[in-house]
């Protein structure tokens, strides 16, 4: 898949997901790219001009789903990443709520998870 498809994806899981008043970007990136070790994915948001970049690694990088013999699927990573923009709202406006943010992310999964069994996926 390249950039260009990507975008495309993107761009139909953000009507799917009712965020086509954003501007987001999705690419192929190298891990050297992350902010964060070890991350699959990671999305760069701005709450005020409603804009977002999603970093996605490349399939050659990307590690094995746990217990499965697959990499990480770059459709649910993409739907997961974008959820992000519905729920981290939340998580920084509520800072006295003491959110984990593995609660955080397993919760994003949950509901990305649901997402690939509609459509028929696997995750």
């Amino acid at each position: 898949m390249t950039n260009k498809q990507l975008n495309t994806l993107c761009q139909k899981w953000q009507k799917i997901l009712r965020l086509q008043d954003w501007d987001v970007t999705a690419s192929f990136c190298s891990a050297k790219d992350m902010t964060t070790e070890g991350r699959v994915a990671e999305t760069r948001i701005n709450f005020n001009n409603k804009t977002a970049s999603v970093m996605i690694l490349a399939s050659k990088e990307r590690p094995m789903l746990p217990g499965k013999n697959k990499i990480w699927g770059t459709l649910s990573t993409l739907i997961h990443e974008l959820l992000h923009l519905h729920i981290e709202p939340f998580v920084v406006k509520c800072p006295e709520q003491d959110i984990d943010r593995t609660q955080v992310e397993q919760g994003i999964e949950c509901i990305t998870s649901g997402f690939m069994t509609t459509i028929g996926e696997d995750s």
